[in-house]
């Protein structure tokens, strides 16, 4: 979109649409994505700001919460059949930050005060979202101009807390491996143990011992083994799983145990 037409639509939102929203309440979306043998996250690019943020959005005045969440993913990635779950809701008094706003909508030629709301303090709800990368269709959203899949592990400098939110994701993602679909929801439909291996490591940030991941794993019985091996050129094929979904669910139940 060229600067004129965004200056249009951002002219519009602000006239006609912010009037439908909560004021002073907002969602940020943490998506992953394991892609490359890298957990990733989404993150865009804001208005001539050479930080990136992570996916944002408002809440309209008569729509649930969780709805709200579920649009604002759906806009970013097309997918509306994902894992999303709310995971901390950040709202310090000093969470307000006019500056980097004021300066994105100044570029566009808008005058300013058509936003004060914007320049307010906010509270936002923090979502993680976990969606197959191959299935995703990033959308830059209405104030940002491009989008990338960042690695968790290694991330550029974020705008206001959003490396924050980011890192309390991961926490609470941690927390939830044990109880939660992660790998079913992370890993694609076919995979090797040591891509498994692999996702549990960043997730859980230590090492696990290979040979007793695999051997667990295996145990478990919630690994269908595939008759094709992973095309790795000058290495040795490993083979390829999938979940047996009803054996994985009873894995979190609590009655197979899946923790290290």
């Amino acid at each position: 979109m060229n600067q004129e037409a965004l200056r249009t639509e951002v002219a519009h939102f602000l006239e006609f649409e912010t009037q439908k929203m909560i004021p002073q309440l907002s969602i940020d979306c943490v998506i992953f994505s394991f892609h490359a043998d890298k957990l990733k996250v989404l993150l865009l690019k804001g208005i001539n700001q050479e930080k990136l943020n992570l996916p944002s959005g408002f809440i309209y005045q008569d729509e649930n919460i969780d709805t709200a969440a579920l649009r604002n993913l759906k806009e970013r990635t097309g997918l509306d059949q994902v894992f999303l779950q709310q995971f901390h809701t950040f709202g310090k008094p000093t969470r307000y930050f006019p500056d980097q706003l004021q300066e994105a909508i100044l570029s566009l030629g808008i005058d300013a005060k058509k936003a004060d709301w914007l320049f307010q303090r906010f509270v936002t709800i923090g979502y993680y979202a976990l969606v197959n990368y191959q299935q995703t269709n990033p959308q830059p959203s209405l104030f940002s101009e491009g989008f990338a899949w960042e690695d968790v592990e290694d991330l550029p400098p974020l705008i206001l807390d959003h490396q924050a939110l980011v890192e309390t994701a991961l926490e609470t993602l941690k927390k939830d491996i044990l109880t939660q679909p992660i790998g079913l929801k992370l890993l694609p439909d076919n995979f090797t143990i040591p891509q498994f291996h692999q996702l549990y490591e960043i997730i859980l940030q230590r090492k696990i011992d290979r040979r007793n991941f695999r051997k667990k794993m295996l145990l478990s019985n919630i690994l269908i083994p595939l008759n094709e091996q992973k095309a790795i050129k000058g290495h040795r094929l490993p083979n390829l799983y999938r979940f047996d979904e009803a054996a994985y669910a009873l894995s979190l139940s609590g009655e197979v145990k899946m923790g290290f």
